[in-house]
């Protein structure tokens, strides 16, 4: 160092702990964008495949044996929403023996309604035909309902959420650096 350049100015300690809490921030915001990221497309990943699976097992006729409607609750985060679901039961025959279920997709989720005479109207009369797919190596797993895949947005969304939560959450330093802030090491 010459003698005209100045020595560098001590480092603000209030600077230097806004600058750390600003890190601390990133990286668990990346860490938290990882998370959701990793998670929605590993969900992604597996309901996909459970779809493709149901969607080549063989199918059987079945008939409605049970239709009838429940009450339940959807929670938000100001209120509880009372509402009306439906359940139905069906039976079919594979190989000779009866089985029956009530599954009638493969996520369980067939709707609701917000009034039980909604629901009640909307319920299938007793009798009324399906079409069961079920599962070869388990006659007993079935579902009537077969659901579409989802698309390509949320592999695309998850993706990106990976990419910008991993440098978020593991390389904040040589980003701070990078951008100016002075981040040290």
């Amino acid at each position: 160092m010459d003698e005209t350049t100045p020595p560098p100015p001590p480092d603000d300690p209030a600077a230097s702990k806004q600058r750390e809490k600003g890190m601390r921030d990133t990286r668990f915001f990346g860490i938290m964008l990882l998370c959701i990221g990793a998670f929605v497309l590993y969900d992604t990943v597996t309901y996909n495949k459970t779809q493709a699976a149901t969607a080549t097992w063989p199918t059987t006729p079945g008939s409605l044996y049970y239709a009838d409607v429940y009450q339940g609750t959807i929670h938000h985060k100001h209120y509880d929403a009372k509402v009306y679901r439906q359940n139905l039961g069906y039976s079919y025959i594979v190989d000779g023996k009866q089985y029956s279920s009530n599954h009638i997709n493969s996520i369980d989720d067939d709707g609701y309604w917000y009034t039980d005479q909604d629901a009640r109207d909307a319920l299938p009369a007793i009798g009324t035909a399906y079409t069961v797919h079920y599962d070869p190596a388990v006659p007993s797993r079935s579902v009537v309902k077969l659901l579409p895949m989802r698309g390509w947005y949320t592999y695309i969304s998850s993706t990106v959420a990976i990419a910008i939560g991993i440098p978020l959450a593991f390389f904040t330093r040589r980003i701070y650096a990078f951008l100016g802030k002075g981040a040290g090491g």
